[in-house]
């Protein structure tokens, strides 16, 4: 199924009256494929398209504690650090968007491209460079902190 962009979305909201016909016609056009109610029902969701990721996996090349990720992964924790999530979605293959989507259900700033060390972080994602370890070297070698 096509993803719409978001603009293309508000731009046809505009058109949709208060009545029921109109927006169930928005809805006809747009189906919603799953609609998260929180991080944990993402990150599971994701993971779950990869049979072959494992949490321990996940939590070495994150360098996130069993216990935190735990706490994410269950809803424990809903709203993680920006600079937390990013190193898990990173360990999971997220690419941007995907990271995106994850900061914005843990209610944090999506990557910005204005911040140099988002910058690094999206190159990062683009280029599928999973582990904290890789991370934290590009980081530092443009002079930026790691994560820690």
């Amino acid at each position: 199924m096509k993803v719409e962009s978001t603009s293309t979305l508000l731009h046809d909201l505009e058109r949709v009256n208060m009545t029921p016909e109109s927006f169930a016609r928005y809805e006809r056009k747009h189906p919603i494929a799953h609609e998260f109610e929180s991080l944990a029902e993402y990150l599971t969701s994701f993971m779950a398209r990869d049979l072959e990721l494992t949490l321990t996996q996940i939590y070495v090349k994150s360098n996130i504690s069993r216990s935190y990720g735990d706490q994410i992964l269950s809803g424990r924790r809903e709203h993680p650090g920006k600079y937390k999530l990013i190193p898990l979605c990173l360990a999971m293959g997220m690419n941007r968007k995907e990271i995106n989507r994850a900061l914005r259900l843990a209610g944090r700033a999506e990557l910005d491209p204005r911040n140099r060390r988002d910058c690094v972080l999206i190159i990062c994602a683009n280029e599928g460079i999973d582990s904290i370890i890789d991370i934290n070297e590009l980081l530092m070698s443009y002079d930026l902190n790691p994560i820690l």
